[in-house]
């Protein structure tokens, strides 16, 4: 089964409920339930924030995401998957902070890190800094298992 989706469709395939929602750079993001659990897998959708781009670029991609963040509000999200980008510098953490405190999933899974594991470890470590009651993972090697 292969059904090619724009942003903001539904549909539902074996018990399982899909929702599209847009990106801020490729393809679509998802909101998917499975045996009553949300997860949410962002695919490229990030807050963008490229050192040696105009004021006014930076501005434009903050918006965009903002407003994308905007049509999960009131979604039960269990599993986040997000990125947490090391080529964004000191911005790599924009997008997973802002997603967390405004959608607060129960679980975020750091994604799009390359192999710099690292940065996942520093992911969490400012988010339990900052008090957060979502659970954040940090990863160590390509293939390691979570459980929930």
């Amino acid at each position: 089964y292969i059904k090619v989706c724009s942003p903001y469709e539904k549909f539902s395939y074996n018990g399982i409920d899909v929702e599209t929602y847009g990106s801020t750079d490729e393809g679509l993001s998802y909101l998917i339930n499975i045996d009553g659990k949300n997860i949410f897998h962002a695919g490229d959708l990030n807050w963008w924030h490229w050192e040696g781009e105009s004021d006014e670029e930076k501005l434009l991609a903050r918006e965009s995401f903002e407003r994308e963040i905007a049509r999960l509000k009131g979604k039960k999200i269990d599993i986040a998957f997000f990125p947490v980008d090391p080529r964004l510098e000191k911005a790599y953490c924009f997008g997973g902070r802002y997603f967390i405190e405004k959608l607060r999933p129960e679980y975020f899974i750091p994604m799009h890190f390359q192999d710099s594991y690292a940065v996942t470890t520093r992911f969490k470590n400012l988010m339990e800094s900052e008090g957060t009651t979502t659970k954040v993972f940090s990863l160590e090697k390509r293939g390691q298992t979570i459980e929930l």
